[in-house]
């Protein structure tokens, strides 16, 4: 899973490089302090099995190191999602706790 993990960085890096984050540096601050509070901390099975998958649909010549990159950028993307969708459902619960830690949307 080291790919997974490598990618991370990037993709904080890519997203900060967008025009609206630089036209509003604080908006990126809020959006990544967001993103490392609820992202990474999860057991990681969907990315488990999002890297998994590809390595078992993929024909064993795309199975290169450029495709698995690719293929963690999606588990990230996966885990960015699922974290969205958490975050909607605190807010429509008024929870003020997800998994014993205070909800983001606190």
């Amino acid at each position: 899973m080291w790919y997974r993990d490598k990618v991370y960085p990037e993709i904080l890096s890519h997203l900060k490089e967008r025009p609206e984050y630089k036209e509003i540096p604080e908006a990126f601050d809020r959006l990544e302090k967001a993103i490392d509070y609820t992202v990474p901390h999860g057991k990681g099975l969907r990315s488990l099995w999002t890297m998994k998958s590809y390595k078992f649909l993929a024909n064993l010549c795309d199975l290169t190191r450029e495709n698995c990159k690719l293929s963690a950028v999606l588990t990230w993307i996966t885990e960015m999602l699922f974290s969205v969708i958490l975050i909607l459902d605190d807010i429509m619960n008024n929870s003020d706790l997800r998994c014993g830690k205070i909800a983001c949307s606190v």
